[in-house]
């Protein structure tokens, strides 16, 4: 035997001391062919692999993941959560809630609530209870030209008027996974019958109409503040949340 072998064999012996009994390469789902180092593995017949790319940590939304791999990034989808900013007011949990959901809507048009008086944004700020066109239920002939849904899961429509189609507000109808439970069946059913008589909102972007859609919309005015909106009426009011809706102009 010479002195090759003699070494060939102690190298063996000595790899099958430490428990290397073979290697594979990390994967990071099907069809991922991406390679790993390899280290010895802690006991016997075990495989370890070490990645030379550790996975993608958690992302924000919209954040765009570190990748090292050469793929293209990805937008990761948004997590899915309830809003915050007055949303007791936004969805009639707070105080006066109850009451104003009972009251006869009040005809208007979306001209007419985009002319009312906004208060100010440091007043929306310290707000602790409602303005008074927010104690009022509107009922307005619209043309729905299209919809989102939103980060906090609301549908987000865009309303014009019909008489001046450059006037428009918003509208949301909030998910019914973020009401109070006994409004939870009422919202769902409102959003299934917008999505069934106009179209389903997309998440993150607008979805228009080819052509808009005339409707009857009833529902609670609120101030928003002005953040770039796609549709908000120059003084942020909305319908917010609506409670009512119907294809065709009112009658």
């Amino acid at each position: 035997m010479n002195i090759s072998r003699i070494l060939c064999s102690l190298a063996a012996l000595a790899l099958a001391g430490c428990g290397l009994r073979g290697y594979h390469f990390a994967s990071y789902g099907p069809g991922d062919t991406s390679a790993g180092d390899v280290t010895h593995a802690t006991e016997a017949g075990a495989r370890v692999v070490v990645p030379n790319t550790p996975p993608d940590p958690p992302q924000n939304s919209y954040e765009k993941p570190t990748n090292n791999r050469g793929a293209t990034p990805r937008r990761r989808p948004s997590k899915k959560t309830c809003g915050t900013e007055r949303w007791a007011v936004k969805t009639l949990a707070d105080p006066e809630g109850e009451a104003i959901a009972a009251l006869t809507p009040m005809p208007n048009t979306v001209h007419g609530l985009a002319s009312l008086t906004a208060p100010s944004e440091p007043e929306l700020k310290r707000a602790a209870r409602r303005f008074p066109p927010e104690r009022n239920v509107y009922r307005v002939s619209a043309l729905v030209l299209g919809a989102k849904q939103e980060p906090d899961q609301d549908f987000h429509l865009v309303l014009a008027d019909p008489a001046e189609p450059a006037s428009t507000l918003v509208a949301e109808i909030p998910s019914g996974a973020c009401v109070r439970p006994a409004r939870a069946k009422f919202f769902r059913e409102l959003r299934a019958a917008f999505t069934a008589s106009f179209l389903a909102p997309e998440a993150e972007h607008l979805a228009k109409l080819p052509q808009a859609k005339p409707a009857c919309v009833t529902g609670v005015g609120f101030f928003d503040f002005l953040h770039g909106q796609t549709g908000a009426a120059v003084n942020g009011i909305e319908l917010h949340p609506v409670v009512g809706l119907e294809p065709g102009f009112c009658r």
